[in-house]
């Protein structure tokens, strides 16, 4: 009886702990894939396949990480290396817009995407070193306690910054509303076109519908006003000069092709 029972008592041994950097890599892979879920369904409010598709690979290496695969970690610093590198220019346009309503999500997006890379890293390396412990490395502690004091420091700040933004150079309430609108919703410019006349100043009031930034570009007259997430904004300039001009906004337009977020000035005489 005890020798029959011995292999199976050794296949229900418990399964060792898993290291704390391959924790840190397997939540922060939850993560990062939590936040472009909340991004797509949220902000975007729309089903982007790659967006889909990146979250549940995300959410597949965390299992594999999780199991205590040894190389699993590598899976993390993988996506961590794709993530931010696909993603590297409008990281940088967000969370460089302190007062947007993208600031926050895309910051913690951000964050986990690189600790995915930085601790899939670090447990790869001491899931294959001789020496290897399964005690974590003293600095690991602090570092993420840090880090999360950085997070929410910087989340404080963009409330406030949100709270006091004030885009429409101080235009009361009333005569904002009373302006011909541009209106931004769904990553699109409501009207096709816009008219105006040569020598006039021009009001117009900027309305952004969705939860990103957008921005309202002329490069030709030098006009660029940021539209914050579902809030209102004024553009004041003057065109001196009749023909065509191109609108668009700075982060969702590609100069080089010409595609993306744009509209057309028509400057008469």
């Amino acid at each position: 009886m005890t020798a029959a029972t011995a292999p199976l008592a050794a296949a229900r041994a418990p399964r060792a702990p898993l290291p704390p950097l391959s924790r840190v890599a397997a939540v922060s892979l939850v993560a990062a894939s939590a936040m472009l879920l909340y991004l797509m369904a949220f902000v975007f409010r729309m089903f982007i396949p790659p967006i889909a598709v990146f979250a549940l690979f995300g959410l597949g290496f965390a299992a594999v990480v999780a199991r205590g695969v040894r190389w699993a970690p590598a899976l993390a610093a993988l996506f961590g290396v794709v993530f931010l590198a696909m993603n590297g220019k409008y990281i940088v346009d967000d969370l460089s817009q302190p007062a947007s309503a993208m600031f926050t999500p895309v910051l913690l997006a951000a964050v986990a995407g690189t600790l995915a890379l930085a601790a899939g890293v670090g447990a790869l390396v001491r899931n294959y070193r001789r020496s290897h412990t399964a005690a974590g490395p003293r600095w690991l502690t602090p570092t993420l306690a840090a880090v999360a004091g950085a997070c929410v420091g910087a989340i404080a700040l963009s409330t406030v910054a949100r709270a006091g933004a004030t885009s429409s150079a101080g235009v009361s309430p009333r005569v904002l509303s009373s302006l011909p609108a541009v209106t931004t919703q769904n990553f699109s410019f409501a009207q096709p076109e816009l008219r105006v006349k040569a020598g006039q100043q021009v009001a117009l009031r900027l309305e952004n519908r969705d939860d990103m930034t957008h921005s309202f570009d002329i490069d030709e007259l030098d006009v660029h006003v940021p539209m914050l997430g579902k809030a209102t904004s004024l553009a004041l300039f003057t065109a001196d000069k009749p023909g065509r001009y191109t609108i668009y906004c700075a982060p969702h337009y590609d100069k080089a092709t010409g595609e993306g977020m744009k509209t057309t000035l028509v400057v008469e005489p």
